[in-house]
């Protein structure tokens, strides 16, 4: 059934953000005039569920992402800045659309629904805030669904949620990543080229790092911190010391651990420690140009951090460890500790 007048509403909530996000109700050839996908296809043609990249409007055009949920349903997604959220809606009101005041998530009062609301407003990446805007709707349906399932089937249902509880929270907090290992092997150099600029100073003694520097990224569109840490060895000098403690506790709390070796060095007791810690971790051989014959370790990785060779091929492997594997796009999954606690109050002792 057509809905008569097509509506648009912000999905995301109002302040500054890395994206915002529209949804577009009704007839969608009020939009087929502002919204030009890259491959040219009439909004009629556009596939379901799919991405695609365009750009808004006819003058001073926007780079949009919109995504066609069906024959009636749009959403686009542009810039978290005011200036453009406030032009993609006003084009859509010269087009016959209706802008409601609140948005669908405001207007539905639970608690679920401001949950999904303030992780949105912390999402860094536009993947992450595509898949939280899915989740809002997926997790509260699948809540619902469990109730109408036998002991067995909601059990099963619940754990196979749980599963991507880890992968949920890191959609709007990011990934943990601490290089670590003994003094002067280049972690803060290496740190500077995986973010692609200087954010730790680099010096050729000893001992330079004496607080963990940590800097914000993001890899194939995935919320990820580094944190550079004070070179790890015996020392009696007392501020020294304070960054090798603070570089411990970095490390407890890490998702994934960079060993980093001079390429030109063996391993040593404090990096076979590092690798038989707990967390994930990798070792990474840095300065491989000033060793290029030096035979790898099992599952190792050598770079250059003064060079960039290796920088790309070791961002690719430390996205791999952090996420073996991601959901598909029709699981529903917890993204928070009270969504994952509702889960597991759901489960029921089995006969």
């Amino acid at each position: 059934m057509t809905i008569a007048i097509g509506t648009a509403s912000r999905l995301t909530p109002k302040g500054r953000g890395a994206v915002a996000s529209i949804l577009v109700r009704g007839d969608l050839d009020s939009i087929a005039s502002q919204f030009q996908p890259f491959n040219g296809l009439p909004i009629a043609e556009l596939k379901f569920n799919r991405i695609y990249y365009g750009l808004w409007g006819t003058e001073h055009q926007e780079d949009v992402v919109g995504i066609k949920l069906d024959d009636e349903t749009f959403e686009i997604h542009c810039h978290g800045g005011s200036i453009a959220v406030e032009r993609v809606l006003s084009d859509l009101k010269k087009s016959g659309v209706t802008i409601q005041n609140e948005t669908n998530i405001q207007a539905n009062a639970n608690p679920l629904a401001y949950e999904f609301e303030d992780c949105l407003q912390r999402a860094t990446t536009q993947r992450t805030a595509h898949i939280l805007l899915r989740q809002s709707e997926l997790f509260p349906n699948e809540l619902e669904k469990l109730k109408s399932l036998n002991t067995p089937q909601r059990n099963f249902r619940i754990q196979e949620m749980l599963l991507w509880s880890e992968f949920g929270r890191h959609l709007f907090q990011p990934w943990q990543v601490v290089l670590c290992g003994s003094p002067n092997v280049g972690k803060s150099s290496l740190i500077n080229a995986l973010v692609g600029y200087s954010r730790s100073v680099v010096y050729d003694q000893p001992g330079t790092t004496r607080d963990v520097v940590t800097v914000q990224t993001a890899l194939e569109g995935w919320p990820i911190e580094f944190s550079d840490t004070a070179g790890l060895r015996e020392t009696t000098a007392s501020l020294e010391s304070i960054g090798i403690e603070k570089a411990k506790e970095k490390i407890q709390n890490a998702d994934l651990l960079i060993v980093v070796l001079d390429a030109s060095d063996e391993l040593k007791e404090i990096e076979n420690d590092l690798l038989e810690s707990p967390a994930k971790t990798l070792l990474v051989l840095n300065k491989i140009d000033l060793a290029p014959n030096r035979p790898l370790p099992n599952e190792s990785l050598s770079v250059s951090a003064t060079e960039s060779t290796g920088i790309n091929e070791l961002a690719m492997r430390i996205v791999k460890q952090l996420m073996p594997t991601s959901p598909s796009k029709h699981q529903a999954f917890p993204v928070s500790q009270r969504q994952i606690d509702m889960l597991q109050e759901l489960l029921e002792p089995e006969a």
